[in-house]
């Protein structure tokens, strides 16, 4: 929360409705009025795009479902604050190099589409708000509630140029770095008693598994129960799991905490196979501990 000048501003990104929700009836009883609210409104997450698991025309269904999903959170966001205008914002990036088309099954709207997209919810709600759109650099005056310049929406076909001439042809760090594999089970042997420390320490133990695929004849198996991780023949994996598929180094780096599991996964450079297809989010949660 911002305040000054007679104005509330609450930022909410990376705070979904459903955890903030209590917070946001102390915020209006504290304030009272809230004047401008920058609301978050899409999921940065490899899902469904990168998930094998999936069929095509459920990654497509998945996607505008997930789409209208966390547009219907930024609506309550405003309803619930009340504000007078609101800036949906911190949604939008672009997947390069090779995972370039994976873009078309992601969920995020672009901005140009929130003019059509977020209205009938806004009506749908009984929300009054005005929705305020920015482009990069520009300004919204809160006392003459006057945008610096209006809005002008990015041209869809530049933009399908720009990702196809140059984002596609980019490479990552960790492509640069010489490929010589070793085997890496002692690293991460020692890196599962570290995660095993912090699901003991917060209770958290479950029969999922993780099998970690990076070009060996062989996974690298991640036991959630307490046991010890070990290696697992191909074809070999054992129901609950989520099965990994990631550059050998990459992986290296995130053992060696020059990358991490989470900005990974949202940058789609990991790939997912899971059976049965449901979110056991402890999993996802304590695999961020996996390193050295």
């Amino acid at each position: 929360v911002l305040h000054g000048g007679g104005q509330t501003l609450v930022n909410t990104n990376d705070c979904q409705y459903e955890l903030a929700h209590k917070v946001c009836d102390y915020i209006v009883d504290k304030y009272k009025t809230i004047d401008f609210a920058m609301v978050g409104y899409s999921s940065a997450t490899a899902y469904p795009q990168c998930f094998e698991s999936l069929s095509t025309e459920t990654k497509v269904s998945e996607k505008y479902r997930i789409r209208d999903q966390f547009l219907h959170k930024t609506v309550s966001y405003v309803k619930h604050l009340g504000v007078s205008h609101f800036l949906p914002f911190a949604g939008q990036y672009i997947l390069g190099g090779k995972f370039t088309p994976l873009n078309k099954y992601r969920s995020p709207p672009y901005h140009e589409e929130l003019p059509n997209l977020l209205p009938p919810i806004i009506k749908g709600m009984g929300v009054s708000s005005e929705m305020v759109l920015l482009n990069s650099g520009e300004q919204f005056d809160l006392m003459t509630k006057k945008p610096s310049k209006p809005f002008t929406p990015h041209n869809p076909v530049s933009r399908q140029h720009y990702i196809d001439r140059i984002l596609a042809n980019k490479s990552f760090t960790y492509e640069e770095i010489p490929l010589e594999r070793i085997d890496l089970v002692e690293r991460l042997q020692t890196a599962h008693d570290k995660m095993r420390h912090y699901q003991d320490e917060y209770g958290y133990h479950s029969n999922w598994s993780v099998y970690i695929d990076v070009g060996f004849d062989f996974f690298y198996h991640v036991p959630f129960n307490g046991e010890p991780l070990d290696k697992a023949g191909k074809g070999s994996e054992v129901t609950p799991y989520v099965r990994i598929t990631l550059d050998y180094r990459l992986l290296t780096m995130i053992l060696d905490k020059k990358a991490h599991w989470n900005n990974a996964e949202i940058g789609s450079h990991l790939t997912f196979y899971r059976d049965p297809e449901e979110y056991e989010v402890g999993v996802f949660r304590f695999l961020s501990f996996l390193h050295n």
